[in-house]
């Protein structure tokens, strides 16, 4: 009779330490899987937000100007170029293949096409200044900003979200127009720098 009871307690033994092994391979396991799952071997960064230079030239009478911009990233992205100046001393007129303008009284004008990868770049914006008479003694500057956004589909279209006083609008490659052969002319655009004044 002691026998048995040995053997019995013997039994139940065995069996808790086989459920304690079981539960610590099943414990192995699953923390195995969450170290390989969190911690991935081989990825690579990716960035989202594209880079743009821009590269200006006079031409020889120093009245006009020819403007291109470059993706410096691997990000396909749409660029556009606004041109402020001050609209009493001289008028300017654009030209460009695959430019376009969405918006005369925004003033930005916005390459038809995007740049898909790095130092793809558009094709020359050409901007024709003339001095107004009145003010010929007057020295001026025209200034170019440009802005870049990732693109992505939509409606079957390459669009990009520009930003805006009401926050950002899409803008579409199918909704642009390119510029007339023989350009348009610009509204002049004043720009206020952080002290309050206007730069011209």
């Amino acid at each position: 009779m002691i026998m048995k009871k040995r053997s019995l307690a013997r039994r139940i033994a065995l069996a808790g330490v086989a459920c304690a092994l079981c539960a610590s391979v099943g414990v192995g396991s699953a923390f195995a899987y969450y170290t390989d799952t969190t911690n991935a071997q081989g990825s690579l960064p990716y960035s989202v937000d594209p880079k743009t230079t821009i590269d200006e030239g006079k031409d020889e009478d120093e009245l006009s100007k020819h403007i291109s911009i470059k993706n410096t990233t691997n990000v396909p992205c749409l660029v556009r170029v606004k041109l402020f100046y001050a609209g009493q001393n001289v008028s300017v007129t654009v030209t460009g293949d695959q430019w376009a303008q969405l918006d005369p009284d925004d003033g930005w004008l916005y390459y038809a096409e995007p740049l898909m990868g790095m130092d793809a770049a558009t094709t020359d914006l050409f901007a024709q200044v003339t001095v107004n008479e009145e003010t010929a003694n007057t020295t001026f500057d025209v200034t170019v900003v440009q802005e870049c956004v990732p693109i992505y589909q939509l409606d079957g279209s390459y669009t990009g979200d520009f930003p805006s006083a009401d926050g950002k609008v899409p803008v579409k490659v199918s909704d642009m127009k390119v510029l007339p052969k023989d350009g348009v002319a610009l509204k002049g655009f004043t720009m206020k720098v952080d002290n309050g004044t206007e730069a011209n």
